[in-house]
C-alpha cells in the first residue's frame, strides 16, 4: 500500500468521541462526515459541536474561523448510506459501542465498499478490533487503533497502536494526519 494523501474521511459513530473526532479533522479543514444509525442521533451531535465551539471560543482556544471551518467542512449521513458513498473516503475513523458483533459487521461493509487504499482507524480502548475483523478485513495491513481521550477536540494525545499485520505506511499516515491537526500521537 502506497502513502496515501487523507482528504475525505467518515467517521462512523457521532456519540461524545465520534462528534469530538469529527470536529477535529473538519476544523483543520478535511472534508468530513459524520454518519449514525438515526438521524436523532446525528442532531444530537452537531448541538454538541455547536456547544464544544462557543466554549472554546469563551475560553479563547479558537476563534470565528474555526466554527466557519467546521461549519465548511462537517456534514452527516446515515449509516445505511455508507456504501453508496464509501469510495470517497481516504481515512474512515470507527466510533461505535464496544459490542464485537457490530464492530465486525461494520467493517465487513467497509472493506466491502471502499478503495483498498483506505486507511481504517478504530477508537477502541480495550477491545482486541484486529481479532474481531480478521475473517471479514481485506487488507488488514490498513488498520489501526487511533484512541482518543476525553474530550477528543481538547486532549492532545492520541495511541496510534499498529495490530499484528497494520503496515508501518499506515502508522505513518496516521501519524502524520493527527500531527497536522494539532495532535501529539504515540505510535504503540
Amino acid at each position: 500500500m502506497g502513502k496515501t494523501r487523507i482528504n475525505h474521511i467518515l467517521v462512523v459513530g457521532a456519540g461524545v468521541m465520534g462528534c469530538g473526532i469529527a470536529q477535529v479533522f473538519a476544523a483543520n479543514g478535511y472534508k468530513t462526515i459524520m454518519a449514525d444509525l438515526k438521524e436523532e442521533f446525528l442532531e444530537t451531535a452537531m448541538k454538541r459541536i455547536v456547544g464544544n465551539i462557543e466554549g472554546m471560543v469563551e475560553e479563547g482556544l479558537a476563534d470565528k474561523t474555526y466554527g466557519e471551518a467546521v461549519k465548511a467542512n462537517l456534514s452527516t449521513l446515515l449509516n445505511s448510506r455508507i456504501p453508496e458513498v464509501a469510495a470517497q473516503f481516504d481515512l474512515v475513523v470507527e466510533v461505535i459501542f464496544e459490542n464485537k458483533e457490530a464492530k465486525r459487521d461494520l467493517y465487513k461493509i467497509l472493506s466491502d465498499n471502499c478503495r483498498e487504499d483506505c486507511i481504517f482507524a478504530s477508537n477502541t480502548s480495550g477491545m482486541d478490533v484486529f481479532g474481531v475483523t480478521a475473517d471479514v478485513l481485506k487488507n488488514p495491513e490498513r488498520l489501526v487503533i487511533t484512541h482518543w481521550f476525553n474530550p477528543p477536540h481538547l486532549m492532545k494525545i492520541i495511541e496510534v497502536v499498529k495490530g499484528p499485520d497494520t503496515s508501518d505506511e499506515t502508522a505513518q499516515a496516521m501519524r502524520e494526519l493527527l500531527e497536522a491537526c494539532g495532535k501529539k500521537p504515540s505510535v504503540l
